[in-house]
């Protein structure tokens, strides 16, 4: 699937993966429009780069014209089980998407939307973590839909790259787990190169393991995976 010109969707976009595809996504030439949705401004000065600020993410109506001519939607909108409530969990991972895929099912059902998922994830309510369950949960709302073009990415280990510290583990943890043990997870910017690249030139749908995101990964050449937020690559 190759498309040109075309209209991107970035929700989730001042976050750790949402911020990686964003950037992928400014350098990408087959971007034609670039929209970053969500309650903070990303702050990153780029002409192909349009910023809608939003607040009520039960109600995306306001938005209906842009996500009316989306091509591709990326739901990287997320939050840390341990940093809310079990009820704002639930709203903020299954709620807030059942109430975007609820409009697009309406005004955009060939639209591609890819959700930034996690591994362990468990369509099935069969697993014991609760993540597990209430993102296998964000996952059925997109497959029980009508919106059939659809990657969800499940990495594993996500390794940030931006100075500092990790969420939960040091940051130099982090990195030496990863150099023992690649397949444990991911690098964000990697994962972001990936989930933008295949938004926009994959056949493949469905659900992506982090060994899938992985061997996409090595398949593209090294300078599509280190394109700058500059859009320099265009």
């Amino acid at each position: 699937m190759e498309r040109s010109s075309a209209t991107v969707v970035v929700f989730g976009a001042t976050g750790m993966v949402g911020g990686q595809v964003l950037r992928h996504a400014l350098a990408d030439p087959g971007v034609g429009e670039l929209v970053s949705i969500g309650r903070r401004e990303t702050g990153l000065p780029d002409s192909h780069l349009s910023e809608i600020l939003h607040r009520d993410f039960n109600d995306f109506s306001p938005l209906e014209g842009i996500l009316a001519t989306a091509d591709i939607v990326h739901w990287c909108l997320a939050a840390y089980q341990s940093q809310v409530s079990p009820v704002d969990y639930e709203k903020i991972t299954v709620g807030y998407l059942a109430a975007l895929v609820a409009l697009l099912e309406q005004v955009n059902p060939t639209v591609r939307i890819c959700l930034h998922g996690a591994a362990g994830a468990s369509p099935e309510q069969t697993a014991s973590a609760v993540f597990a369950r209430v993102k296998g949960r964000a996952e059925n709302v997109l497959t029980g839909s009508a919106l059939e073009d659809h990657l969800i990415f499940r990495p594993g280990l996500i390794v940030p790259t931006a100075p500092g510290k990790g969420r939960f583990w040091p940051k130099g943890l982090l990195e030496a787990l990863f150099r023992l043990f690649p397949a444990l997870g991911i690098k964000d910017s990697d994962l972001g190169a990936v989930m933008s690249d295949a938004g926009l030139h994959s056949e493949a749908r469905g659900v992506w393991e982090n060994r899938d995101i992985r061997a996409h990964l090595a398949a593209m050449p090294a300078a599509q995976r280190e394109r700058s937020a500059d859009g320099s690559a265009r």
